[in-house]
């Protein structure tokens, strides 16, 4: 067995070795370079900071946790490549994952729209109620939280052209409100889809 397979065997024994801590380092400090690659070239404008802290956090623990254990090549090379590939997965189903909910969020607010997390002193702030009726607000919620038309359809047993329909007609019904109206369902459809973002469960 070479001894870089030796040194990966240390590494997923016990990371707090001084050999297995500094190989450890080398591999964050690779992924974390290559996150933010991606960050700034394939994925520009969809990774935010608290994003790219989580892919390096997810790639780590799936690397310790099994992954490294499969690598069976010989060189430095073989084991970047190996460990870029794991990245490079991940960090794109977080950008997809990201640019699913943006997309989401422009087929119902008609405008451009980034989620963020608020700042501590915006955490508190008066709940705004949207005008629509309870079914068209449950609705617009559900698809939010599913993320895209498609996977509503796929998790309502319906076709994607009704739900698709369906938004339409809302939208319309949108369209028709007073602008006082329209800006109080703004108000609530973007604290709605900072809840679906945050995993919050739909009210």
């Amino acid at each position: 067995m070479g001894s870089l397979h030796l040194d990966v065997r240390r590494l997923l024994a016990d990371r707090h070795g001084p050999e297995a801590a500094a190989m450890f380092r080398t591999l964050a400090a690779f992924v974390e370079r290559r996150v933010g690659y991606l960050s700034r070239t394939r994925c520009r404008d969809l990774l935010a900071d608290a994003d790219q802290e989580e892919i390096l956090g997810e790639v780590l623990f799936t690397l310790m946790e099994g992954a490294l254990g499969r690598f069976r090549g010989e060189t430095t090379a073989e084991l970047q490549a190996f460990v870029r590939t794991v990245t490079d997965r991940t960090t794109l189903r977080r950008a997809q994952l990201r640019l699913r909910e943006r997309e989401t969020v422009e087929d119902l607010h008609g405008v451009h729209w980034t989620p963020t997390a608020p700042a501590p002193d915006e955490a508190v702030e008066l709940w705004v109620d949207s005008p629509l009726d309870l079914a068209d607000r449950t609705f617009l919620s559900d698809l939010l939280h599913a993320g895209s038309q498609a996977d509503l359809a796929r998790k309502s047993g319906v076709s994607r052209a009704a739900v698709s329909q369906r938004l339409t007609r809302i939208r319309d019904r949108i369209a028709r409100l007073p602008q006082s109206q329209r800006d109080a369902h703004d108000a609530w459809l973007e604290h709605t889809a900072t809840a679906a973002v945050s995993g919050d469960a739909p009210s």
